[in-house]
Order: structure tokens, then C-alpha cells, then sequence
């Protein structure tokens, strides 16, 4: 999920009928990292939006297209956002469950450590409202250059506007195999915190 030369989280499919003015029909989402600045590699996040109702898939939204809403990204050009999972509710609000933290730097004592948000680009917006901070992580991955493994967003069956979403931090960094049994290079410690919320409430 934070491969940027590659897509590797699932797509997700909806069969949507909103009653408010939403969208009707059948959709499919998906979301992927991208690089959005070449002088500090920063990566952002893309995602689209295809209805797929008529058979033939049809691209609603791309975030990476000349006149699509932009990326999900830092506006201060200093965060990384990386593992996203995305997801429609019934009214076509896409919510998307992802990953920031600050650069690399092994002597730095201020970074940030990688945290959880959550955001949600209503239906028909052409931008994302505030993002909501699930959790700050005090701590980082430095025994490896390998972050976790799952990060997901996905609806309530039971109303299909209820998210849940999935992710990863850590509360204190991993510098090596203390609290694992295992050589540090396969040492992972990082905590997992699930959200839940519909758009409009307090996650």
C-alpha cells in the first residue's frame, strides 16, 4: 500500500441508491500512492471513482487528471501520506483511512511519527474536508525500512454509511527485537487502532 510504482489495494464495489440527491447505480473506488515532490520524494495519495453501472467502467473522478480534484496531500509540502484504503457510503461521500508521518532522519528528535486520519471528500466535492487525526504515533520504525502490512477502509453493511477504518503507529520507536523473540530485521511492534463514525459525526 505505500508501493507508489504499483496499486496494491483492493478496489471496492458499491451498489448505491440514494434518496438525497446522491449517486445511483453501481461504483468501484481505489486509492494508491504517488510521488508528489521529486526534491524530497514526499507521496501523496490518488484515488478514483468508476461507475461501472452500464457494464462499461466510466471514470467519475481521478484525482490524478487535468481537471479532477487534486491529490490528498500535505498543502505544507512537509508530511508523507502513504497505506490508503478508500471507500463509498451509500450518498457517494468517499472516505479514505491513511498514513503521515515527517521524513526519515535518524539524529532528528522533532519529527513526526507516523500517525492515522481519516478524511472524506463529499459527493460531488472537488475538494477533501479537514481530516480527522485517529491517533498520533510517539514513536517510529528504525530496526527497518519495512512499514507494516494492512490499512483498510470499508462500510456498514447494516446502513452502508457507517465507516470502519484500520491502521497502524506506534508508541514508542523499534530499535531493535525487545517485546518480538525474533532478530530485529523481522521485529514488528507497531499498535492497531480501528475507527468508526459516519460522515458528519465524531469519528
Amino acid at each position: 500500500r505505500s508501493l507508489g510504482d504499483r496499486m496494491t489495494n483492493r478496489l471496492t464495489y458499491n451498489n448505491l441508491s440514494s434518496s438525497g440527491g446522491g449517486p445511483n447505480g453501481e461504483y468501484l473506488t481505489a486509492s494508491h500512492v504517488v510521488m508528489e515532490s521529486t526534491s524530497n520524494q514526499r507521496t501523496g495519495i490518488r484515488y478514483y471513482i468508476l461507475n461501472v453501472s452500464s457494464g462499461k467502467a466510466s471514470v467519475l473522478v481521478n484525482s490524478g487528471g487535468s481537471s479532477g480534484p487534486p491529490d490528498l496531500q500535505d498543502p505544507a509540502d512537509t508530511l508523507f501520506y502513504f497505506m490508503p484504503s478508500a471507500a463509498l457510503d451509500q450518498n457517494g461521500n468517499l472516505g479514505i483511512t491513511y498514513t503521515t508521518s515527517g521524513a526519515y532522519c535518524s539524529t532528528c528528535e522533532t519529527q513526526s511519527h507516523p500517525a492515522i486520519n481519516f478524511d472524506v471528500l463529499p459527493w460531488t466535492a472537488s475538494s477533501f474536508d479537514a481530516p480527522t487525526l485517529i491517533v498520533q504515533g510517539a514513536g517510529d520504525e528504525e530496526n527497518t525500512d519495512r512499514w507494516g502490512e494492512y490499512a483498510a477502509t470499508v462500510i456498514d453493511s447494516t446502513d452502508n454509511l457507517t465507516f470502519y477504518g484500520v491502521g497502524e503507529y506506534y508508541n514508542t520507536s523499534q530499535t531493535g527485537s525487545t517485546g518480538c523473540g525474533t532478530p530485529s530485521s523481522d521485529c514488528y511492534t507497531w499498535q492497531t487502532r480501528i475507527l468508526r463514525g459516519k460522515y458528519g459525526t465524531q469519528f
